[in-house]
């Protein structure tokens, strides 16, 4: 099961566009759609493809991720646009790490 702790839906007021959630920090973005029920691998793709239009001009590395609660599963967007099964333990860390000091 895939949990985060985090506000649902931004949106890019300029563009209209509505991402679910996104977590975008000083070295990368983290970018994961919801979606529930039947929806094609074509539709997902298609919306990644869509996000990392928008989000390549933030000039960070982007990670793209569609989680599909029906089905528990999780896939991501390759950088050569493919679909590929994914797990939440092979995500990016989406927090800094803390320095032993801290």
């Amino acid at each position: 099961m895939l949990i985060i702790n985090s506000p649902a839906s931004f949106t890019l007021q300029k563009l209209g566009k509505e991402f679910d959630l996104l977590r975008i920090a000083d070295n990368q973005i983290i970018n994961i759609e919801l979606k529930n029920g039947n929806v094609s691998n074509e539709a997902i793709r298609t919306q990644l493809i869509q996000n990392r239009y928008y989000l390549s001009t933030l000039g960070k590395p982007v990670y793209y991720y569609t989680f599909i609660s029906g089905q528990d599963r999780l896939v991501r967007l390759s950088n050569s646009g493919r679909l590929r099964s994914s797990y939440p333990t092979t995500m990016p860390s989406a927090y800094p790490k803390k320095k032993d000091s801290e």
